[in-house]
């Protein structure tokens, strides 16, 4: 789960702020523990869990310029989308513009999954993109430094991508520090969306790894 879906149009968005949204979703649903799931973002957040799953993200390294999910969060921002249109007219006029930044027809999907419409009949973003665009720098791009020498103890396995320059195999030491269970599975032919490049070998892995825990 991306911290951007747990904290819908909040001005800030602060990695404990998100755990403590998470907390809070636990207890309303009524489950004591879960295994957990996060993608990118999403990986950052290893909060009252009994086995995590992280999706091509590394607490050692951000290796990637920031201005490569910027450009796509810029990009949704700048939709003019308005309530007299159809759900297939505001995907096709959101889908053109991210046609500009990628011809991944399943990368698009997957960030055109986030748009709905309001009980007011608007259409919106399920992630404040807004907000993600003024706080990824200063919040939710680097592994918060209070994290240091804290430790998830749990089961925990880093799923990712082959071709994805997100993890690198020098990232293992540094991750059993925060990890120490860890172990990670790279994907041969996924990029960093494991999950809708290669969703066969994904669901293999991960119910793999839930089915032995």
């Amino acid at each position: 789960m991306s911290p951007a879906m747990i904290l819908s149009a909040a001005q800030s968005l602060t990695y404990i702020e998100t755990a403590n949204d998470a907390k809070k979703l636990l207890r309303k649903l009524e489950i004591p523990k879960a295994s957990v799931i996060g993608h990118s973002m999403g990986g950052f957040t290893p909060e009252l869990v009994s086995s995590l799953i992280v999706v091509d993200v590394s607490p050692v390294k951000i290796r990637l310029p920031l201005s490569h999910p910027m450009s796509f969060m810029k990009c949704m921002c700048s939709v003019p989308l308005t309530s007299n249109m159809t759900m297939a007219e505001a995907r096709k006029l959101a889908d053109d513009r991210l046609k500009t930044l990628t011809q991944d027809e399943k990368l698009r999907n997957y960030v055109l999954s986030n748009l709905y419409r309001t009980d007011t009949g608007e259409f919106a973003w399920k992630a404040h993109f807004p907000t993600l665009v003024n706080k990824l720098e200063s919040e939710i791009a680097q592994f918060p430094p209070n994290f240091k020498g804290l430790q998830y103890s749990g089961p925990t396995l880093f799923i990712c991508g082959g071709l994805s320059d997100h993890v690198a195999k020098e990232d293992l030491p540094g991750i059993k520090e925060n990890f120490p269970q860890a172990e990670i599975i790279f994907i041969e032919g996924a990029n960093h969306w494991v999950q809708t490049a290669k969703p066969k070998e994904f669901r293999e892995t991960l119910c793999k790894f839930l089915n032995e825990k």
